[in-house]
């Protein structure tokens, strides 16, 4: 009997046709912007290890180093779970920065391309 059932529902649950709820809706409604510079980026990682990742240590610095100059090869990391953790350090990074400003807009200039 069990063995029936799971052939019947074998291709019914695929885990690759599940996103979670917050990315289930219109992706043209979403905001994105370029990636920053090598140089803007390297800097953004350097804040990042030096504020958030000195309490809070997700990621060995000299791994994520690697990583971020293998970004901007030739044959950069397309997996998704390099973007998680690249996003994480350049989003943890701005946030340092605009907490830090002292009020001033002046960080999010670093938002756009030069």
């Amino acid at each position: 009997m069990w063995r029936h059932a799971v052939q019947r529902n074998r291709g019914r649950w695929r885990l690759a046709d599940w996103y979670p709820r917050a990315l289930q809706d219109d992706s043209q409604s979403r905001c994105s912007l370029p990636l920053p510079s090598k140089s803007e980026t390297l800097e953004l990682v350097h804040e990042y290890f030096e504020t958030f990742n000195k309490a809070v240590p997700p990621f060995r610095p000299e791994s994520f180093m690697i990583q971020v100059n293998r970004h901007y090869s030739w044959n950069p990391n397309e997996g998704s779970s390099w973007w998680a953790a690249f996003n994480i350090g350049l989003a943890f990074a701005y946030k340092q920065r605009a907490e830090g400003s002292g009020g001033s807009d002046d960080w999010q200039q670093s938002l756009w391309p030069r």
